[in-house]
């Protein structure tokens, strides 16, 4: 007995988690129908608290938190079932400590950095990530390393690996119902309307012109899968296609989606078919549990310059022993969890508080979860691109539970708080949260410090012409307040120490004109941008490539 699904596609979410379960609860009450699902195509930010920051990509201005540590402590359930994958403004430490996948909230789920799950029987797979040729036959490193140079391994943490790709391709041909990714497949722009793409993103001309558009890794996935719906965002606007195939086979609905802003196309509903009725529940695939398996020993840790093991020219895709084996594992471990007899693989609900476990020293990217350790144990499988959750890791102090609120009360009634008995209850959130950098003008902190603690914080943005003067004087501003401070007037400096040459204007580049550039070239356009001018080509390309494309 066939049933219906009602989905919801969402293109960058960024955090803007209200507004976009409002968007849902608006189509619900305008369509009169009830959605089942709602799919995030990446750029979630699931970012819990300041400390996050580290493990971010994005310029210290576009820095905040948003709506989804509501949702991650508890104050709010997300209404619908929210399944997303990752993009390339994400709190790397977070995700990557869910390498397999995992709740990030109730009701929330990440599809990790490769993933596929059944929901209501309909078969949804997802590749998190942008592409980028310099990383893509690496390791996972970055989650391992005991130190980092942190504005590399930001970035290449997001970047698709060739393994993950080719533990995709394994589930073969028309066996998936949709794939969800965040980059483009590449050339897909050419079964859809090109010219008005173009028309509408002018700095795409040239990757349209040089089939150079998206992703070569999920442009590899399209054609090994042809799913019959793949939903991506990154590019934000909308854009939809039929990709059509060689060999004649059914075509592929293509959907790309803007990000949540007003009067902006960030979502859209569709209604696909399940092959049963009943509650919709998340379930593990067991095809996709075999494949974690066969395919365990191509994964590595080691950093640079050492590669990834060799993807075998010849590998088999798991056989009908190997499903069953791995069905088994997991029915056994899912019935442990109370899985109901409809939904014998139904992905184990959030238990515990909120896990945020302490910074570590040298690798903001090192965090371990005890839903990866879990999975592993159910599989037989060790640590290799993750790190395991040691007795002596708790959350740190600003990020314990909320202790007043009725909805962290339901979702983590059956467990203790992480606190001493003797310890008083902890304080909201918001007030154990540390101040943003803006603050550092308070009375209690004389001014002289304050600027060189900005300037190794927080990056100017780009100036112009216009503004390049009073940019510069800005930060005299300050001077008559001084003598408040009680310091000597000799050791007050009259302009900040670290000042960017804020002079030169920072004129608007096209991605091409980035790519030809000479190492020098780059230097100027990145000091014009108050950004930072050290490291190879490739790494000054993708630091400027970053920042005009925010």
């Amino acid at each position: 007995m066939s049933a219906h699904l009602n989905v919801i596609v969402e293109g960058c979410c960024h955090g803007e988690l209200d507004n976009i379960y409002a968007s849902v609860a608006e189509v619900e009450r305008r369509r009169g129908v009830k959605v089942d699902l709602v799919l995030c195509c990446g750029d979630f930010q699931s970012l819990r608290a300041e400390q996050d920051y580290e493990a971010l990509a994005v310029p210290p201005k576009y820095r905040e938190l948003k709506d989804f540590r509501k949702y991650w402590s508890g104050e709010k359930v997300a209404p619908v079932l929210t399944i997303f994958v990752g993009g390339n403004h994400e709190a790397s430490n977070f995700l990557g400590s869910l390498f397999y996948g995992g709740w990030v909230a109730p009701n929330i789920y990440y599809l990790g950095a490769a993933g596929c799950v059944n929901v209501g029987g309909w078969r949804l797979a997802g590749a998190s990530g942008i592409w980028h040729k310099r990383h893509y036959q690496l390791n996972h490193y970055e989650l391992r390393a005991d130190r980092v140079d942190v504005r590399d391994s930001v970035r290449s943490a997001y970047h698709v690996r060739e393994v993950d790709v080719f533990r995709l391709a394994l589930l073969g041909e028309r066996t998936v119902d949709a794939v969800v990714s965040h980059d483009w497949p590449r050339g897909v722009e050419q079964f859809g309307d090109a010219i008005g793409l173009a028309r509408k993103k002018p700095h795409f001309r040239d990757e349209i012109a040089a089939n150079d558009l998206g992703s070569p890794a999920n442009e590899i996935l399209l054609n090994a899968l042809k799913p019959a719906h793949w939903f991506s965002a990154h590019l934000h606007c909308k854009f939809a296609a039929l990709v059509d195939f060689k060999d004649g086979k059914a075509p592929t609905r293509f959907l790309a989606l803007d990000k949540c802003l007003p009067r902006r196309d960030f979502l859209q509903l569709i209604t696909v078919e399940r092959p049963k009725a009943g509650k919709v529940e998340l379930e593990y695939d067991a095809e996709w549990l075999a494949i974690l398996v066969k395919t365990h020993a191509l994964l590595g840790f080691e950093p640079p310059p050492q590669r990834a093991p060799p993807i075998p020219e010849t590998f088999s895709r798991p056989s009908s022993s190997d499903i069953a084996s791995a069905r088994t594992k997991a029915e056994a471990y899912c019935r442990s969890t109370g899985a109901p007899e409809n939904a014998p693989l139904r992905v184990p609900p959030l238990t515990g508080p909120p896990w945020h476990p302490c910074r570590d020293r040298y690798n903001p990217l090192k965090e371990a979860n005890p839903q990866t350790d879990a999975l592993l144990k159910m599989l037989g499988l060790k640590h290799v691109v993750t790190v395991p959750v040691t007795a002596q890791m708790r959350p740190c102090p600003p990020c314990k539970p909320l202790a007043s609120t009725s909805a962290h009360a339901a979702a983590f009634a059956a467990v203790k708080p992480i606190a001493s008995p003797s310890s008083p209850p902890p304080p909201p959130r918001a007030e154990l949260v540390l101040p943003p950098p803006t603050e550092s003008s308070g009375v209690s902190t004389p001014p002289p410090p304050s600027p060189p603690k900005r300037s190794e914080l927080v990056l100017p943005p780009p100036v112009n012409t216009s503004a390049a003067a009073a940019a510069a004087a800005a930060p005299a501003a300050p001077a008559p307040a001084v003598p408040t401070a009680a310091q000597p007037a000799p050791a007050i400096p009259t302009a900040p120490p670290a000042a960017p040459p804020a002079t030169l204007a920072a004129p608007a580049l096209t991605v091409s004109e980035i790519n030809k550039m000479t190492v020098q070239k780059l230097k100027v356009a990145l000091t014009q941008r108050g950004l930072e001018t050290s490291g190879l080509k490739v790494a000054l390309k993708q630091r400027l490539l970053d920042a005009v494309a925010l």
